[in-house]
C-alpha cells in the first residue's frame, strides 16, 4: 500500500486506498469497483465503505499507521 486517504462527510465515511500495484482481477472486476472501470484515473486505488462497521475512520487509520507505517496518511 502506498497510501491511504479517509473522506468523511454528512454521515458517510469512505477510506481509500492506493496500492502499489495495479488491481487484482478479483477486485478489479467486483460490482463494487464499476465506477473504477470506467474513470481514467486511480487504476491501482480502492475505495472501502467504512459507515457500517464497528471502527471509526480515525480508528482505522491510527491502525494503519501503527502496523505500516511506511504507508502515506494523505489528508
Amino acid at each position: 500500500m502506498r497510501s491511504v486517504h479517509l473522506a468523511s462527510g454528512r454521515g458517510a465515511a469512505m477510506v481509500s486506498f492506493e496500492l502499489t500495484e495495479p488491481l487484482p482481477d478479483a477486485i478489479r472486476y467486483a460490482r463494487a469497483n464499476a465506477l473504477g472501470l470506467l474513470l481514467p484515473f486511480g487504476k491501482s486505488i480502492v475505495h472501502m465503505a467504512i459507515s457500517s462497521l464497528d471502527i471509526t475512520g480515525a480508528d482505522m487509520i491510527a491502525a494503519i499507521r501503527r502496523l505500516a507505517p511506511q504507508v502515506a496518511v494523505l489528508r
